[in-house]
């Protein structure tokens, strides 16, 4: 079988999906943030535990990745917020941390994905950034990761989620469906017929779970701030995500979320509720690219996917449950990259079939 990686590289989380000669399917998961460090990393032998993490160098620097990687940033470290994100260094220093990662060596298929905005600017670029023999270590190692990439595809974020929605529902490729991609900082939409986009209605709405997360860190501050606990001015958005992640289900079916502020538990689940207005707006300004009614009217299944999609669950049904079929799509921080893999075995076999 051919070796497929799958890699969707968000502002706030990269997923990897990769699939070896064996046909045995792996995913992981780890924070977008590629902190530079100056410190030469060997095995731990001072009792604490290794972190999970490879560094690898572009340019002059080396970066730390991995699902660790946060504890190597400084209180002042922040994600990229740029458009042009992809051809960054960071962003570079993730790709090649996911590659190493993946455990494969010989990749046939290497599905990498990029926001609707971006994609027609950078798509060659990117195929040829990543295309051939790779070398990934620090500049220190002595020995460092050769692998090779013998084909690269390139497509949208959001394409992925379709993709992978119609191989769990074959159905959907007769009709016309709206992926919805809640990422970190934007939150990126695909109408199309089955598999076939209509591009000029779709787009993406700036803010994404960043802004939810700013939103929400202003309500909890004042909260906090009332209850006579110390203030704060900020959260870090890794907390409050966390908070989300780990929501109880109470008796009356209302979800409770709590904080720690020090060794205090503080509920904040009423400041999670309020703050859900900003996740309503981003559908409001979606509405207005795909031309309000007259688009929806033809729209059969609304399809979530994306580290937000749960987040944004209660106001997709609000606003579309009662005349749409909503799609939401099992472990949905992986959709994306899950449908990525599909692509790459579908190009895996038509290459074998040319041969």
């Amino acid at each position: 079988m051919p070796e497929i990686v799958a890699i969707d590289l968000g502002y706030g989380h990269t997923k990897v999906v990769s699939q070896g000669r064996d046909g045995e399917i792996k995913r992981m998961i780890f924070p977008s943030v590629a902190p530079i460090t100056t410190r030469e990393r060997t095995a731990e032998s001072n009792g604490m535990g290794a972190l999970r993490t490879v560094t690898v160098c572009v340019g002059a620097n080396n970066y730390v990745i991995g699902k660790d990687a946060y504890l190597e940033a400084d209180s002042n470290y922040s994600r990229s917020r740029l458009d042009e994100y992809s051809q960054t260094d960071g962003y570079h220093a993730l790709m090649l941390g996911a590659l190493a990662l993946s455990g494969l060596r010989e990749i046939d298929q290497l599905v990498i994905g990029l926001p609707l905005t971006t994609l027609d600017t950078y798509h060659s670029v990117m195929s040829s950034k990543y295309l051939g023999e790779h070398s990934i270590g620090a500049t220190y190692a002595r020995r460092k990761v050769e692998l090779a990439v013998r084909n690269v595809l390139v497509t949208s974020q959001p394409a992925g989620a379709m993709i992978n929605a119609v191989a769990g529902q074959p159905g959907l490729k007769k009709a016309t469906n709206l992926a919805i991609d809640m990422g970190y900082f934007t939150m990126d939409f695909l109408m199309c017929e089955g598999l076939r986009p209509f591009y000029k209605r779709s787009g993406a709405v700036q803010g994404g779970m960043s802004g939810y997360y700013d939103h929400l860190n202003g309500m909890v501050a004042e909260k906090i701030t009332s209850e006579g606990l110390p203030a704060q001015s900020t959260v870090d958005h890794f907390r409050l995500e966390e908070t989300l992640s780990n929501g109880i289900q109470g008796e009356n079916g209302r979800t409770i979320y709590s904080l720690r502020i020090g060794k205090l538990e503080v509920d904040i689940t009423e400041c999670v509720e309020r703050a859900s207005t900003r996740l309503t707006e981003y559908l409001d300004r979606m509405m207005t690219t795909l031309g309000g009614g007259s688009s929806m009217g033809i729209i059969s299944s609304v399809v979530l996917a994306g580290g937000g999609a749960r987040m944004i669950l209660p106001a997709v049904k609000e606003r579309f449950g009662k005349t749409h079929d909503i799609v939401m799509q099992d472990a949905a921080q992986y959709a994306i990259a899950n449908g990525f893999l599909h692509f790459g075995l579908a190009s895996a076999k038509r290459a074998a079939a040319q041969v």
